[in-house]
């Protein structure tokens, strides 16, 4: 097999180009007389123009406020067809560059996976795209990114794209590599108790009974209780302890005692040792 040319770009999105209305991430080219020349980033580099009055609302005089080879924020003013692509920087929210900037960071992501899968493999960055990573999102539209965690969990799903064998199992080693670094840890504290004459039995009857793979549950100082896990998906890692604790509180209720939640499930940032509102 030959070497994957580092060269070999494509888009990042299934369309060509963008549709108007889109935000898009612009990279200043050239500044002219009467306009701004750009490439589109997330287009494999097309160019687009920003005219002088597009730039923004307020009028200025003498030196453009752009410099080469930055990085903006417009919105597309031609329809999807058009030989020319015209943008505007005047009218984009702070909301709306916000969300492009996450979706710029996922862009990014999947690209450099996809990028790394295809070091020494002679299939092109958009025979990938085109087999796989658009397939992922065609029903339910969202970002690529959005679905390359599942494959970490269940790696068997792979098998329903049309891919060699070798490229897929470098996928799923690679994605495994790249978001084992993004799980997060999520941290409970329940106090329970039970003044029956099941007493400390039944409490821990109760936690190893709701005890399983991926949770960790242990004493801080009784009758604290820490309970904890790790996940790519917070949401969904929440959503699960919560519905873990609402068990042990009916569980612990079969033995006459009772629980209490101290901190609701957040996630923790161990470089910070302290919990993000979520």
């Amino acid at each position: 097999m030959s070497s994957y040319n580092k060269n070999d770009t494509c888009r990042m999105y299934i369309n060509e180009k963008p549709n108007k209305d889109d935000i898009v991430i612009a990279e200043v080219i050239s500044i002219e007389e009467s306009f701004v020349n750009c490439k589109l980033l997330e287009y494999n580099n097309i160019e687009a123009m920003l005219s002088l009055r597009n730039i923004q609302r307020r009028r200025f005089r003498g030196k453009i406020p752009l410099r080469k080879k930055q990085v903006i924020y417009c919105q597309v003013l031609t329809e999807m067809d058009n030989e020319y692509t015209d943008i505007s920087k005047r009218d984009v929210s702070a909301n709306e560059i916000e969300l492009i900037k996450l979706q710029w960071i996922k862009c990014k992501f999947v690209h450099s996976l996809f990028k790394t899968v295809l070091v020494n493999s002679e299939m092109t960055l958009l025979n990938l795209y085109e087999k796989f990573g658009w397939k992922l999102c065609e029903e339910d539209g969202g970002h690529i990114y959005d679905y390359l965690d599942k494959f970490v969990e269940n790696p068997e799903l792979i098998d329903n794209y049309d891919l060699e064998q070798d490229i897929k199992d470098l996928l799923i080693t690679t994605m495994k590599k790249k978001f084992k670094a993004k799980e997060r840890e999520i941290r409970a504290t329940i106090e329970m108790t039970c003044f029956t004459h099941h007493g400390i039995q039944g409490i821990k009857n109760v936690l190893i009974k709701n005890k399983c793979e991926g949770i960790k549950m242990c004493v801080i100082n009784c009758p604290l209780y820490s309970i904890t896990m790790r996940c790519l998906n917070t949401d969904e890692g929440i959503k699960k302890m919560n519905e873990i604790i609402n068990q042990i509180g009916e569980d612990i209720k079969e033995y006459g005692g009772k629980m209490d939640i101290k901190d609701k499930p957040k996630v923790f940032e161990k470089e910070n040792n302290n919990y993000l509102n979520k």
